[in-house]
């Protein structure tokens, strides 16, 4: 997709989400959410891909079939891999992987007989909202 027609279909996409109701985020211009009631629609773009999600499924439903009347678009289903990142899902949890991107780095730079290390992070670190040090 070239700059002009991307930056068009940008202009398009985000008058459309703004007109939705949707708040385009300060921080990250490709980032939109909406306030109903308690709930949270969040929308990212990502060139010509939309990622939806919420805690409401009917919002959800309604997203869809809101953007399917104005734009031609496929759904994808649910989410397994976004960003070179590999998206599994429990009913509680959602883990995230980078295994394929990382050896796709690792073939790149000759390196994929190199000697493995242990990941220098906590493991089983929880993910609170709000966190403040």
């Amino acid at each position: 997709m070239d700059l002009n027609r991307l930056l068009a279909w940008y202009s398009r996409l985000d008058s459309h989400l703004l007109s939705l109701g949707f708040e385009r985020s300060m921080n990250k211009g490709t980032l939109y959410v909406k306030y109903v009631d308690k709930h949270k629609p969040i929308v990212l773009v990502y060139i010509d891909d939309l990622l939806i999600t919420s805690d409401n499924e009917q919002l959800v439903e309604e997203f869809k079939g809101n953007m399917k009347d104005k734009f031609e678009m496929n759904e994808l289903g649910l989410l397994t891999y976004f960003l070179s990142m590999e998206i599994t899902r429990s009913i509680y949890d959602y883990f995230l992987c980078q295994k394929m991107f990382t050896l796709k780095l690792l073939n790149k730079f000759v390196m994929e007989n190199c000697k493995l290390v242990n990941t220098p992070m906590a493991l089983g670190e929880k993910l609170k909202k709000d966190y403040r040090a």
